[in-house]
C-alpha cells in the first residue's frame, strides 16, 4: 500500500505470490537482518495464496511498478486490496480498510459487498466480512439505510 497509494500502512508485512518460494524467503530474510528500517524475519509471506482467486486470476487490473528480467513486481488495485484484506476478517486489516475505502470509489456498504462476492467467487458473505465493510462504510457515511 505504501509503494502503490502513498499511504499509511497499518500492517507490517507484504503479501506476494512468488517462485522459486525457498530462494525468495532466503533472500527476504537476507534484506530483514540487513535493513535499517527494522524488518522482522516474516516481513515476506505468501499467505494471500489462500485468496480465493476466481479461475486461479489475480487483480486484472494491477498496477505495474517494477519489470526487468524476469521479474515483475505488480500491486493490486484498491478494490481488490479491499475484497482481500475485507475477506480474510483480520481485524488488524480494519485500519487498512479505512484508508483504502476513498480509493475505491465504493458508494455503499451494498456496492462494496457484492464486489467481494464477485472478486472473491463467494456465493454467501460471511457475517465477518458482512460486519466489517459495513464498519467502515459507516464511518464514511455511505452505510445504505
Amino acid at each position: 500500500m505504501v509503494l502503490a497509494y502513498n499511504t499509511l500502512r497499518t500492517t507490517k508485512d507484504i503479501d506476494a505470490i512468488f517462485e522459486p518460494k525457498s530462494i525468495a524467503f532466503e533472500i527476504a530474510l537476507e534484506i530483514a537482518n540487513d535493513s535499517e528500517i527494522k524488518l522482522t524475519d516474516n516481513w515476506l509471506n505468501d499467505a494471500v495464496k489462500l485468496f480465493p482467486f476466481p479461475g486461479n486470476q489475480v487483480d486484472g487490473v494491477a498496477k505495474v511498478l517494477y519489470e526487468n528480467n524476469g521479474l515483475t513486481l505488480r500491486v493490486a488495485s484498491p478494490k481488490y486490496l479491499f475484497a482481500m484484506k475485507a475477506w480474510s476478517g483480520r481485524e488488524v486489516d480494519e485500519d487498512d480498510l479505512r484508508i483504502l475505502w476513498p480509493l475505491c470509489e465504493f458508494n455503499s456498504a451494498s456496492e462494496c459487498l457484492d464486489y467481494i462476492e464477485q472478486a472473491c467467487s463467494l456465493t454467501i458473505i460471511n457475517p465477518r466480512i458482512q460486519y466489517i465493510v459495513e464498519e467502515v462504510a459507516e464511518s464514511f457515511k455511505f452505510l445504505e439505510s
